[in-house]
């Protein structure tokens, strides 16, 4: 083979294992930059408690459990392994069940209110990212848009309401919240509500009758949930393995 050919194809196997060895720079650069910053979504289970006075009474409050309709979108930063933080939105089913208000009846009744909201969470993160261990915690504004209300007497439903962006509920809900993930992407959060659930200046009709929510002190819900996210690249990753 003559010496040309030769440096020809030594410059030609050089020149692609150098464009090789760029291809492999930038798809590391790309991974590396895509594991910093992603997409995660998942559900909710709800464990609802509420701190609830009206008349000067504090009402019984039982615990109220509501897993549908709860979606959580969370967009994420890695600024290094151990600290980052995320935004979100976020649909979720909240609300309280009191026992014996003196407004409605002096039978043994219980009445269960609820709102949808949309919500808008930020939170820091501190951990481990590559062991996807991590403690989080931050704040969020909710805004219900879907009120409902069910009156139980002696046990029977008696009347029930459902309204668009009541005046019965606060306009905007802010929260502060804390939590923990564990490796396979399972999370116990705990959120407080800064202020109460329904509006204290509502003066309208419920249930039939007149109504006047000034006679709330307070109706101030928190809860803890366990929630499951899921990176939306994994998802995507699995169905077109299919």
């Amino acid at each position: 083979m003559k010496p040309r050919l030769l440096l020809s194809l030594f410059f030609l196997s050089f020149l692609i294992l150098e464009i090789r060895a760029q291809d492999e720079e930038v798809e590391e650069i790309y991974r590396k930059r895509i594991d910093k910053t992603y997409h995660k979504v998942g559900g909710e289970l709800i464990f609802q408690f509420a701190d609830v006075e009206r008349f000067g009474v504090d009402l019984g409050s039982p615990v109220r459990f509501s897993a549908v309709f709860h979606v959580n979108h969370e967009w994420h930063v890695d600024f290094n392994n151990n600290f980052g933080m995320y935004i979100g939105g976020s649909l979720r089913n909240i609300g309280m069940i009191t026992r014996d208000e003196p407004a409605y009846t002096e039978s043994d009744n219980k009445i269960k209110r609820r709102a949808y909201t949309i919500g808008f969470p930020l939170a820091f993160k501190l951990g481990n990212f590559d062991e996807r261990i991590f403690f989080f915690g931050g704040g969020e504004i909710e805004i219900p848009f879907a009120y409902k209300e069910k009156l139980f007497i002696d046990g029977d439903k008696e009347a029930k309401n459902t309204e668009w962006f009541t005046g019965k509920v606060n306009p905007f809900l802010p929260s502060v919240f804390a939590g923990f993930q564990f490796p396979k992407g399972t999370s116990v959060k705990f959120k407080y509500y800064l202020n109460d659930f329904l509006d204290d200046s509502y003066s309208g009709r419920s249930f039939g009758q007149d109504d006047n929510f000034s006679s709330f002190g307070k109706s101030q819900i928190f809860y803890i949930s366990v929630s499951h996210m899921i990176r939306t690249r994994k998802i995507i990753r699995e169905i077109s393995e299919l």
